[in-house]
């Protein structure tokens, strides 16, 4: 099913079940659509490769005024209580990805767009695959046996440098026993395009063999109080991030590091607990004005706390390391360290390098 420039669609309790071709239901250029109760049950692919094929697709209209940004773009679209499955008809699979959208690729996202209590059941890539859109909601979703779960990102072409997806909200949502594709990916470009005024809160991830949370190039980011378990990967991964927030995550048996923060900028990582890593609690290489505080770091395999990269700024505070080969390590490029009250009595101790820390009151070692 194809629909081009309407307004005002509901589509309810529709089954759709072993379709060729790209997409089982294609909306372009279409706003106040509403996708209720729908079941796409198997997709045969396209001469694409089945790989590309997602079963919802939101799209622009490329021959009208695509190279303008004027393309017409979908606004206002709700997925609700939809399945996304494979069919009984033997040898016909899942679609790769349950929903995708993507704007103009000149910046001009798709606006207002939610995913509410769906179910995306054995994915070969993610379950929702989405780019340069403004406003998306993806809430109380569950996401069994699929490659990944959420991607967000930017793929504006040329555009003047600034942020891009805006007001993106991955909340309540369940992750099990994923494949190698991180659960959430947030991801902007190289070209200064970021994803902003993000939150990732109150998911569960349990079970897969990537990351739980992966995050690059963003800004105004909350990322709080999600559980990650059993991930063979890293717990959460922050790439190039600023002017963030994350707070209150529990981190569980992660076969890399359990946080790993490379070039992260005026950020607080406050009040999370790891409990069991194969490499470091928490990592940190590079950045600037970056602040941990009371977090508790326990079963790690390396290092509770391992800091390098040239970071400026740092102001490490209240932590605590327990049953860690070396409980807080920062080496010599590091400058303008503060830190104190941090516990590493349960740990191998306290390897500070940088230049001229401020250590008063000192550290409990």
């Amino acid at each position: 099913m194809s629909f081009q420039h309407v307004a005002g669609l509901t589509l309810r309790d529709t089954v759709v079940r072993d379709a060729p071709g790209t997409h089982a239901i294609a909306l372009v250029g279409s706003r106040r659509v509403r996708l209720v109760g729908v079941r796409c049950e198997g997709g045969i692919g396209s001469e694409e490769g089945p790989s590309f094929a997602a079963a919802v697709h939101l799209g622009s209209q490329p021959s009208e005024g695509e190279l303008t940004g004027e393309a017409p773009i979908c606004s206002d679209v709700a997925v609700i209580d939809c399945v996304f499955t494979a069919s009984e008809t033997p040898g016909v699979a899942p679609w790769p990805t349950g929903v995708e959208a993507h704007g103009s690729a000149w910046a001009k996202g798709h606006q207002d767009v939610r995913i509410l209590g769906c179910r995306f059941e054995g994915c070969s890539r993610e379950g929702v695959r989405v780019s340069a859109e403004d406003g998306v909601v993806v809430q109380g979703n569950t996401f069994p046996n699929c490659a990944g779960g959420v991607a967000v990102t930017s793929r504006a072409a040329a555009v003047t440098a600034g942020t891009r997806p805006l007001e993106t909200v991955i909340v309540e949502n369940v992750f099990t026993d994923l494949g190698e594709l991180p659960a959430v990916r947030l991801a902007g470009r190289a070209d200064d395009e970021r994803v902003g005024h993000a939150m990732v809160t109150g998911n569960i991830v349990h079970g897969g063999g990537g990351d739980g949370v992966r995050v690059h190039r963003a800004r105004s980011l909350v990322c709080s109080n999600n559980l990650l378990d059993g991930l063979g990967g890293t717990g959460l991964h922050l790439d190039d991030v600023e002017s963030s927030s994350v707070t209150a995550n529990m981190i569980t048996d992660i076969g890399e590091d359990g946080l790993l923060l490379v070039d992260v900028r005026n950020t607080a990582i406050t009040a999370n607990t790891l409990r069991g890593a194969g490499r470091d609690g928490l990592r940190v290489q590079g950045g600037e004005a970056l602040r941990g505080t009371d977090n508790r770091l326990e079963g790690v395999s390396s290092v509770g706390v391992r800091v390098g990269g040239g970071i400026t700024g740092l102001v490490l505070t209240g932590n605590r390391m327990d049953g860690t080969v070396r409980g807080l390590s920062i080496d010599e490029t590091c400058r303008d360290v503060v830190r104190h009250g941090n516990d590493l009595r349960g740990s191998g101790g306290l390897d500070d390098a940088s230049l001229d820390p401020v250590t008063d009151p000192a550290d409990l070692v």
